[in-house]
């Protein structure tokens, strides 16, 4: 189970985003803003519960993906630095 939290880069309140058991999702386009800077951090649960947040990940602009499309970029969001050991 992972718990996926955002922040705006400028803001200290985080919302969580996504709670399940995926790993990985799509962020749709009514949850963030374009072209605003958010910041990301993840937490798991194994059997003994749930493990400490991650750092918060590097700021990442939100972009159209129209924008992206045209610069021939692909998305990846990887929040670094996460351990997590499986039991």
């Amino acid at each position: 189970m992972y718990c996926v939290c955002y922040r705006l880069e400028t803001s200290t309140n985080w919302t969580t985003i996504y709670n399940g058991s995926d790993t990985e999702w799509i962020v749709s386009d009514d949850e963030l803003n374009y072209h605003e800077a958010y910041v990301f951090k993840v937490a798991a649960r194994n059997v003994i519960g749930w493990g400490p947040f991650s750092n918060d990940s590097l700021p990442f602009v939100y972009t159209p993906r129209e924008c992206i499309a045209i610069m021939n970029l692909p998305i990846i969001l990887n929040v670094a630095g996460h351990k997590c050991n499986s039991l």
